[in-house]
């Protein structure tokens, strides 16, 4: 992997991490919570912190890799669509096969806005990596 789509992973990784932690563990919290349904023993207090870190920076490499390696991605329009279409199908996927599987959704309605903002949040990340590899080219 190239020096400068690690970097841009790297970006993306500290960025999904901070803006998730506003999104989700601030201004969403109560909403997430008020519609998903919790189990006794299901979530740790507190977080395995380093499993988040590790998340976030492998989900910030993943975005990189793609982008990077995808043809004319080297702008931010092109990041955002291509991550938009990464955070589409790949949140549709997991939240189906949570849907499928775990008694975790109070209402239908958290599935939608849950694929709808990690799909926004992705094209956001995808933005970030397509910018930061097109610095310095015509596509900038």
């Amino acid at each position: 992997m190239q020096t400068k789509v690690i970097i841009a992973g790297i970006i993306a990784g500290v960025v999904s991490f901070l803006l998730g932690w506003v999104l989700w563990g601030m201004l969403l919290m109560d909403y997430y919570e008020a519609n998903m349904i919790v189990y006794e023993g299901m979530e740790k207090d507190p977080m395995n912190m380093l499993g988040m870190v590790v998340s976030q920076l492998s989900g910030g490499l993943l975005i990189a890799y793609i982008i990077g390696n995808a043809a004319g991605a080297m702008n931010w329009k092109r990041g955002a669509t291509i991550g938009l279409y990464v955070g589409f199908f790949m949140t549709l996927m997991m939240t189906m096969y949570f849907f499928a599987f775990f008694n975790w959704y109070a209402n239908n309605t958290i599935l939608v806005v849950d694929l709808l903002l990690n799909t926004a949040f992705t094209a956001l990340l995808g933005a970030i990596v397509g910018w930061y590899l097109g610095r310095g080219t015509s596509g900038a």
